[in-house]
């Protein structure tokens, strides 16, 4: 096994409770210098940011890695800001890439999103505060193709988020309309502004709750 997977059972063992165990994954994943597929079931694959108390930081992951069968494939957590993540293939994971507590200023660049289980992007939402949702943050030029269930969303904003730029984006579903949604936006959620995205194959291309 190279560094990288076996950093990824480390994750699997300890279901993500040890942080400290933790560590390797988050360093190696840093740089990914060979290139690895990661086909593990790990609690999330690659992490911009660990616990606050250990201060563990990942800013940039334009590193073109091929991310398999996870339970999320790109997990955004807490407080992350100026944060990238470019040029990765995320094939069958629960969710695809997960954004949520005060992770602002991000970017989700130039990434493959295929046949998510559950969701393809989601930003989640957090009821502690206005600050403390993933404000501010911009998804371009992605490919995210067939995503969920008979009734799944492709990229889902919702809860108190504000100034969120979907753009350029291809959004696709291959299996048929069914109850599928292209992009959902919530009715708590303010300034989300959606421009030239290409949007095929669903009952509802975009949702926004009133």
């Amino acid at each position: 096994l190279s560094p990288l997977i076996e950093s990824a059972e480390i994750a699997k063992k300890n279901n993500g409770n040890d942080n400290k165990s933790l560590f390797p994954i988050a360093k190696i994943i840093a740089t990914n210098k060979d290139k690895t597929t990661i086909k593990r079931r790990t609690p999330f694959v690659i992490f911009f940011e660990l616990w606050r108390e250990n201060q563990v930081k990942i800013i940039n992951t334009k590193m073109k890695s091929k991310i398999e069968r996870n339970n999320i494939g790109i997990f955004f957590c807490w407080g992350v800001r100026h944060g990238i993540a470019e040029n990765n293939i995320n094939i069958e994971n629960d969710i695809g890439i997960s954004i949520g507590h005060r992770d602002t200023d991000n970017f989700i660049l130039n990434n493959d999103v295929l046949r998510s289980k559950k969701g393809g992007i989601v930003f989640r939402p957090d009821t502690r505060g206005k600050d403390f949702g993933p404000h501010r943050n911009r998804v371009e030029k992605n490919r995210i193709i067939d995503s969920g269930n008979e009734a799944g969303i492709a990229v889902d904003v919702r809860g108190n988020i504000r100034d969120i730029l979907l753009r350029g984006n291809q959004i696709r579903e291959t299996r048929g309309a069914q109850k599928r949604v292209g992009i959902h936006v919530g009715k708590e959620t303010k300034d989300v502004t959606l421009d030239g995205n290409k949007i095929e194959g669903f009952k509802v291309p975009v949702v926004r709750e009133k």
